[in-house]
């Protein structure tokens, strides 16, 4: 196993071999060999310590001595190791460095999408790097509303209508809160990712970009503007307003929004933390009671009953810009 160690690159940027990307993605600036789609890369990052390098190198065909497994991955206390068959393998080590190992015939580009997902997800957990929720988030009237659910809930699309209802869009898919006061979110820096039908309905098949990967009904809007409103993306953490947990109403039900007790409210986001099973891997350093104790003290969390019908979004966009302009 290479030994991998806290603070190896030094002070700056380094300097690999071919095409090189600066990314500021939740809280962490990452330097990359690969391309994140639909990512703008940093210009002013050259003289900035990366926290994270992600480059294509050799990983190892399984860990020596893994406490914790699922399917495709094995986790020890300083490395997720991701085994995809017919794609590559994927090294998360020591909150600090992802290594790409495509398979045969395989273009590590095709990996990029694991590395910014699974990979980056991994780090933030390695590094204890506050609450990791799987979420999307929107910037209405000065303060982020987050939409909590699981792959294919409609996160996404739900952020796409609310952007172009006014707001902007903060992360989509991963939201990493600091739950000190004020309750902080980061920008995530990552485009939006819809599926084709979403993309009809809301007028954007013109701004569709690259596929997520292979094989995946999803596609990541164009940089610079891949959110449909015209509201700059914040730069900096903005304050969290509030936490709705996304749940389908069935027939022909009305969108609702509840408040949760601080119990259920806690149950509803431990399930809703980003990786989970990774998550736990490492419960010392990820912490997900305590900070979920943390956000609760200041942060509404909600249930957000909707219809999955696109016709019907725009029931639960009129009900969320309600009540952001009632909280403001």
């Amino acid at each position: 196993m290479e030994n991998l160690q806290r603070g190896h690159h030094g002070g700056n940027i380094l300097h690999m071999c071919g095409t090189t990307f600066i990314y500021r993605t939740s809280g962490l600036l990452v330097q990359s060999g690969v391309s994140f789609a639909g990512a703008v890369p940093q210009k002013d990052a050259g003289r900035n310590r990366p926290d994270v390098i992600v480059m294509r190198g050799d990983c190892p065909a399984s860990l020596d001595a893994p406490r914790h497994r699922g399917p495709c991955w094995a986790a020890d206390d300083r490395h997720l190791l991701l085994d995809l068959p017919g794609i590559g393998r994927l090294l998360a080590a020591d909150g600090e460095r992802v290594t790409l190992d495509p398979a045969p015939g395989v273009p590590v580009g095709d990996m990029a999408a694991f590395a910014a997902g699974i990979g980056l997800s991994a780090i933030l957990h390695q590094r204890g790097a506050g609450l990791v929720l799987q979420a999307s988030a929107v910037l209405l009237d000065g303060r982020a509303h987050l939409f909590c659910g699981p792959p294919g809930s409609g996160k996404s699309t739900l952020a796409a209508a609310l952007c172009q209802a006014g707001g902007g869009l903060v992360a989509d898919d991963r939201c990493v809160i600091e739950p000190a006061e004020p309750v902080l979110v980061h920008p995530d820096g990552l485009g939006l990712q819809l599926r084709s039908d979403a993309l009809s309905w809301l007028g954007l098949e013109d701004r569709a970009c690259t596929p997520v990967r292979r094989r995946v009904a999803k596609v990541v809007l164009a940089p610079p503007e891949d959110t449909p409103s015209t509201m700059p993306r914040p730069a900096a953490p903005v304050p969290v307003a509030s936490i709705q947990v996304m749940a389908d109403i069935p027939g022909d039900g009305m969108a609702m929004m509840t408040r949760l007790p601080a119990l259920p409210a806690a149950q509803l986001l431990l399930n809703q933390i980003h990786a989970r099973r990774l998550a736990l891997a490492w419960p010392a350093r990820v912490q997900p009671a305590g900070r979920i104790a943390a956000v609760l003290n200041h942060v509404p969390v909600y249930r957000l009953d909707r219809p999955r019908d696109l016709r019907r979004l725009g029931e639960a966009v009129d009900l969320i810009l309600a009540m952001s302009a009632d909280m403001a």
